[in-house]
């Protein structure tokens, strides 16, 4: 890749996955549709994806506590554990009954967003989860934000940390990564639940 112009960033392991994620930045002046085909001509054997930007889901959480909200039947309440990628947790009041371990992978200083994933903490509370793993994606400059790099991370301590049910909450565009970690996470036994808001017809 060197050879070609390409510096590399950073590399990082997802041993859970069995995985390697090497970030390149392109030669200066090469478009990122020109750096991908030149990757893929020289290196077809390989792996490669941009890495898009994803946002939190855009409302809906006001219908998801609604009284027409559907009731989870759960086997065993007291064991219901879910893993949250979505923004930080605020532990409050009706989360103190809750076993919650957190870590942040939004690679930004600064006090993260709350906001959407304490909404959807609080709902998995109310439905009876007794433990919340949570991982934080979103940097708080102004407008929260995330990447495929970020989801990927998230999902390899998920699965490194054997949480039985993942919850992912966040828009954006498909990518091939995140496709990809997901049915490396299904394939190991885990189960992968993806937000989606459907938009009645008027």
């Amino acid at each position: 890749m060197r050879r070609l112009g390409f510096s590399v960033i950073d590399k990082v392991k997802l041993p859970a996955l069995d995985l390697v994620m090497v970030r390149l930045r392109a030669p200066k002046g090469m478009t990122a549709a020109d750096a991908m085909k030149s990757l893929h001509s020289r290196n077809p054997e390989l792996f490669y994806e941009f890495d898009h930007y994803f946002g939190v889901t855009g409302g809906g959480l006001d219908k998801l506590i609604g009284p027409d909200m559907v009731e989870m039947k759960v086997p065993n309440p007291k064991r219901l554990w879910i893993g949250i990628i979505d923004t930080a947790i605020w532990r409050q009041a009706t989360l103190r009954p809750v076993r919650i371990e957190a870590q942040d992978f939004a690679n930004r200083s600064g006090k993260p967003p709350f906001a959407h994933g304490t909404a959807v903490a609080s709902v998995l509370a109310r439905q009876g989860a007794v433990r919340l793993t949570s991982a934080n994606i979103f940097a708080a400059d102004g407008r929260p934000y995330s990447s495929a790099e970020a989801i990927a991370r998230a999902v390899n301590w998920m699965v490194a940390r054997k949480v039985p049910v993942i919850n992912i909450s966040v828009a954006g565009p498909q990518n091939a990564l995140v496709d990809r970690v997901i049915a490396l996470a299904t394939a190991r036994g885990h189960v992968v639940v993806a937000a989606a808001v459907r938009h009645r017809k008027s």
